[in-house]
């Protein structure tokens, strides 16, 4: 029973836990859904409630308001995506490395902007979520929750992942998860986050929001080209100069990231390991579960077969009970039969003697009546 009921956890036969939430840690019903959400104590997984705002939802809102859609430029959608990708992705990678970051595209009201972050490991998920629950981003509260999502392939929407559409549009109950930026357009600015401490003395302000909009990102990219890379101020020199504190600096920026990725991978074999004890005491406890359960079933087998072989003597007692009192019953009435015949012989046989006397008397009147005529 526990390995049929563990292998429809998060199932459609699973009648008693919602397999919506299972699969994309959301459901249309909330919380006035017939089945159970199973909310996690833990997880390498974020999920910002409805956090990213597209253009479509742009588009829809004005078409439920009667206003005519507003019309944005595909580069701008374009720009706008990627500028809110990296906000999220820097501002969350202070805290661990980041496996995933999935953006939902859907228009339902329970995954419209969702948006999934999937850490390496829980306890960089569980700092980012203390960091970020509660505060703000683009003027809205950031409402950020552990998920228990940690495979997306079973709450992707396979149409929509193989032809880029689908038929029940942007209103579908699975994840249309937007396309990542292209990463190799973003490795210059990546360099950039990495050193600008260092490197060119980048100080954050005090008690900074906790996300870059688009207009003070191209001011910061602006403000370090024309401080450092305006070649008409400075001489070929100073240039390689730069070039090469920069490759030095890059270097120690590499060895720091390696030393911090090594660490990272002690830690996540350390995880693994303890992931593989816990399987194994979690299999060991289940065998014990497994075999107990199997001399249970042994014990109310052999209860069964007593309680049968009980029944069945019971049931020979009473046949047995039954049919003495049947063959009472039966020689009772033979007697009584017998009885009634023989006190019917007997009337009988007095109404004969009966009829016999009245006739001689009669015969003999007759007899003396007729003497005493002659």
């Amino acid at each position: 029973m526990a390995e049929h009921l563990a292998s429809i956890y998060g199932t459609e036969k699973d009648k008693i836990n919602c397999p919506f939430y299972f699969k994309i840690g959301a459901c249309r019903h909330g919380d006035r859904c017939s089945r159970v959400h199973h909310k996690p104590l833990f997880s390498p997984t974020l999920l910002l409630h409805n956090l990213y705002v597209s253009p479509n939802q742009l588009i829809s809102i004005a078409a439920k308001q009667g206003l005519p859609p507003p019309v944005i430029p595909q580069q701008d959608i374009f720009n706008h995506f990627e500028d809110f990708y990296w906000d999220i992705y820097d501002e969350l990678a202070k805290h661990g490395p980041i496996d995933k970051l999935y953006v939902c595209e859907n228009l339902a009201d329970h995954l419209a902007g969702n948006t999934y972050v999937k850490f390496l490991d829980e306890h960089a998920a569980q700092l980012a979520l203390n960091a970020i629950n509660g505060r703000y981003y683009a003027g809205r509260p950031v409402k950020a929750e552990f998920s228990p999502v940690t495979d997306f392939r079973e709450g992707k929407c396979r149409p929509f992942e193989r032809d880029g559409q689908c038929e029940r549009g942007d209103f579908c109950h699975f994840l249309h998860l937007r396309r990542q930026p292209n990463s190799a357009a973003r490795e210059d600015t990546l360099h950039y986050s990495a050193r600008r401490e260092d490197v060119r003395g980048y100080r954050p302000r005090d008690r900074a929001p906790i996300y870059y909009d688009g207009r003070r990102r191209e001011d910061r990219y602006r403000s370090s080209s024309s401080a450092y890379y305006d070649a008409g101020k400075r001489s070929e020199r100073d240039r390689l100069h730069d070039r090469r504190r920069d490759s030095y600096e890059r270097r120690d920026s590499y060895d720091r990231y390696a030393d911090r990725d090594r660490d990272w991978d002690r830690d996540r074999n350390r995880e693994r390991d303890r992931d593989r004890d816990r399987d194994r005491d979690r299999d060991r406890d289940r065998e014990r579960d497994r075999d107990k359960d199997r001399d249970r079933d042994r014990d109310r087998d052999r209860d069964r077969d007593r309680n049968r072989d009980h029944d069945r003597d019971r049931d020979r007692d009473r046949d047995r009970v039954r049919d003495r009192e049947r063959d009472r019953d039966q020689d009772k009435d033979r007697e009584r039969d017998r009885d009634r015949d023989r006190e019917r012989d007997r009337e009988r046989e007095r109404y004969r003697e009966y009829d016999r006397d009245h006739h001689r008397d009669r015969d003999r009147a007759y007899r003396s009546s007729r003497d005493h005529r002659h």
